[in-house]
C-alpha cells in the first residue's frame, strides 16, 4: 500500500490540477486527487500509458520521476512546484515523441493544487463562506 495514494476524479473546475484530501487508508497520510478534466492530468494519463508499454523510448522510470515530482505540489498545495516545472521544461527536449506526449502549455501555479479559496462576505451578524454560514462577533 502506498503511503500517499493518488486517485483520479473529476472536479467541477478545470482550473484545478488536483488537491489533497483526508486520509483514505489506515495510514496517517492524506490522499491526492487528480482532476481528470485538467489538460495536465489528461497528458499525465497518456504518459503513463506510453511509459508502461515503453513506447517512444519512455520508461516506467520516466513516469515514476514525474509522479514523484507531482506528489509534493499535489499533497502540499503547490510546495516544490518549481521542481516539477523544471522537469517539464526538460521533458520538452526529449526527441521523437508524438505531439500528445509533450506537456500541455499550462502555466501552473500553487492555486491549481488546492480547492478554491473561500469567498468571505461579512455582514453585521454572519459571514458566508462559499454558501456556508458561520456566526461571527463583529
Amino acid at each position: 500500500m502506498r503511503e500517499n495514494p493518488i486517485e483520479l476524479t473529476s472536479f467541477n473546475s478545470v482550473a484545478i490540477v488536483g488537491s489533497a484530501i483526508h486520509k483514505t487508508t489506515h495510514s496517517v497520510y492524506s490522499c491526492g486527487l487528480l482532476n481528470a478534466e485538467h489538460p495536465f492530468v489528461q497528458w499525465l494519463i497518456l504518459v503513463k500509458e506510453a511509459c508502461e508499454t515503453q513506447a517512444h523510448g519512455l520508461t516506467k522510470e520516466h513516469y515514476a520521476r514525474l509522479l514523484g515530482l507531482l506528489r509534493s505540489p499535489l499533497l502540499f498545495r503547490g510546495h516544490d512546484l518549481q521542481k516539477l516545472k523544471s522537469y517539464l521544461e526538460r521533458w520538452q527536449s526529449l526527441r521523437d515523441l508524438p505531439p500528445e506526449l509533450y506537456p500541455p502549455s499550462v502555466d501552473m501555479n500553487n492555486d491549481m493544487f488546492s480547492w478554491q479559496k473561500p469567498t468571505i462576505t461579512k455582514t453585521r451578524r454572519h459571514r458566508s463562506i462559499n454558501g456556508c454560514f458561520a456566526i461571527e462577533d463583529v
